[in-house]
């Protein structure tokens, strides 16, 4: 029986999916020939692209392709039945795709001889075969090197014009912030009162407007402050310095008695004193809003710094019969800075005996909340004003019932407590309510 090509490759498929299992395998030292007609090419195949080579038993080789010359194709191991694909290498060099299948047949007739051993009938009637059909890849090679660069030109190019894409879109984007960034570029004190403007801007930039807008406002009333501490600074310094000048010019317009010149001089110095000290209010005040400054840390008893406080005062306001009620442990102890602590109670302590109602007292308590220190000043005020609470710690500020008191009063002591306060890391309130004024100062963790 000889197998046409069809046939050939008919078998390949068929055994591949189900070559059957032989009982016993043929012997490979066999040297009879296998006369399978496997001289032309396989179906569909050609000779420059196709290459096969086939083994009887355990390795005679019963055909082969022509191309293949002296060389043999690689065995691929296969049990029977198996289908088995592999990347080889041909004779010449290139790469290829190989096939291989095992599978049994039937020997051709006659050749069988009668055995009384039934397994070598068995073995007689069957042959081992393996194929090796190869194909070299070197086109295909060629085909993916130039997908490859095809993919990588692709991939070079769609990276660049994302690139570009992406930088004009982000121009684009940033075009409103390169307008903003000009007008600040631009901005001076003179425009505080204008606002920023970024017409077409994105929904996601108006908040940064928003704020640079609150920015510039809260910048706006920091200079209209300075402003005006410049400006009253000018007017309580004018005023001593009116006086001072008035007294010096009357008593030097025309000689006088010997008294005279002493009562001139003396209210000379009284109002040198007024302006001395209205200066050293004012550099206490620079001080306490300085950034820099440091508080000590003093193990302190405060009831012996409200005696220190209260002491220069004690005199002036018995004169009014304003006196001071404590209450605090005699033994209350607290860290802080001592000197500012000091000036802070003795600040809140003159503004109330200086404002308190006659013959009313001041009262001073202290009470310690968890690790803080709650520190309370009230005295009674009759006729205050709701504004008054309000604006105390504003420097120079005074209400309408204490302007008669301009040249004593400068309207910075309260002032002086809130940065005295701040430097000490506090609080501080004010409160005017029932005819009463209270000042509670919060020192925390002391």
């Amino acid at each position: 029986m000889r197998l046409s090509r069809i046939r050939c490759a008919a078998l390949l498929i068929l055994f591949a999916a189900c070559g059957p299992e032989p009982s016993e395998p043929v012997s490979s030292a066999s040297n009879q020939s296998f006369p399978l007609d496997l001289e032309e090419p396989l179906p569909g195949s050609d000779s420059a692209s196709h290459m096969y080579q086939c083994w009887l038993g355990g390795g005679v080789t019963v055909a082969r392709s022509e191309n293949l010359g002296a060389h043999d194709l690689p065995r691929l191991e296969t049990s029977a039945g198996e289908v088995r694909y592999a990347d080889i290498a041909l004779p010449d060099g290139d790469n290829a795709r190989a096939v291989a299948v095992r599978f049994y047949i039937k020997a051709q007739d006659g050749e069988n001889s009668p055995s009384s051993d039934g397994a070598r009938a068995r073995g007689a009637e069957s042959h081992p075969v393996e194929i090796v059909v190869a194909r070299s890849t070197q086109s295909i090679d060629r085909s993916l090197r130039l997908l490859r660069w095809v993919l990588v030109a692709t991939w070079v190019i769609s990276m660049l014009t994302c690139a570009g894409i992406m930088s004009w879109l982000v121009r684009r984007g940033l075009s409103p912030l390169n307008k903003l960034s000009r007008q600040i570029h631009t901005y001076d004190q003179d425009q505080l009162g204008d606002a920023f403007e970024i017409p077409g801007a994105a929904e996601e930039l108006e908040p940064v407007v928003r704020q640079l807008n609150g920015f510039v406002d809260r910048i706006r009333e920091a200079f209209e402050r300075e402003h005006s501490f410049t400006a009253h600074a000018a007017h309580e310094l004018r005023t001593p310095l009116a006086g001072l000048r008035s007294t010096l010019e009357v008593s030097l317009s025309q000689p006088r008695e010997g008294e005279e010149y002493v009562d001139a001089e003396r209210a000379c110095l009284k109002i040198t004193m007024q302006l001395q000290r209205l200066v050293e209010r004012l550099l206490e005040l620079a001080r306490a809003s300085a950034s820099t400054a440091e508080p000590r840390q003093d193990r302190i008893v405060l009831r012996t710094i409200i005696d220190e406080a209260w002491l220069p005062l004690s005199d002036p306001a018995a004169e009014r019969g304003v006196p001071l009620e404590v209450d605090v442990p005699p033994k209350f102890e607290m860290t802080t800075d001592r000197q500012l602590l000091r000036r802070v109670l003795q600040n809140v302590m003159e503004n109330a005996s200086d404002y308190a109602d006659e013959d009313s007292p001041i009262e001073l308590k202290v009470r310690r909340i968890g690790s803080d220190v709650q520190i309370t000043c009230a005295n009674k005020a009759s006729g205050i004003e709701d504004s008054t609470a309000k604006n105390a710690f504003n420097p120079f500020w005074r209400s309408d019932s204490a302007r008669t008191a301009t040249g004593t009063h400068a309207g910075l002591g309260l002032a002086l407590c809130k940065g005295f306060v701040d430097i000490l890391g506090g609080r501080i309130d004010a409160e005017a309510t029932a005819g009463r004024f209270v000042v509670t100062i919060d020192l925390l963790g002391t």
